[in-house]
């Protein structure tokens, strides 16, 4: 019965390791896309006047929203 006691906190202690461990790994994950995404050579770029580079488009343009259309324009990349 000692033994069972001492090795109860174990397993609260697994389940932390586990959830620091996945959190890490998912920050290097989002870091790696992001890298990925940088050195791509752009093929297309778009634009909108309606909102700014790496903001969400706002709620009102959506489905869920008024439903209306951004402006939006885009040109093509280099090669």
């Amino acid at each position: 019965m000692k033994r069972l006691k001492h090795l109860l906190w174990i397993i609260p202690s697994l389940g932390v390791v586990a959830l620091l461990t996945l959190t890490l790994l998912a920050g290097n994950a989002l870091d790696r896309d992001s890298e990925y995404h940088q050195a791509l050579v752009p093929s297309i770029q778009v634009r909108s006047d309606n909102f700014g580079h790496l903001e969400e488009m706002p709620a009102h343009f959506s489905c869920a929203g008024d439903g209306i259309s951004p402006h939006i324009e885009w040109t093509v990349g280099p090669g």
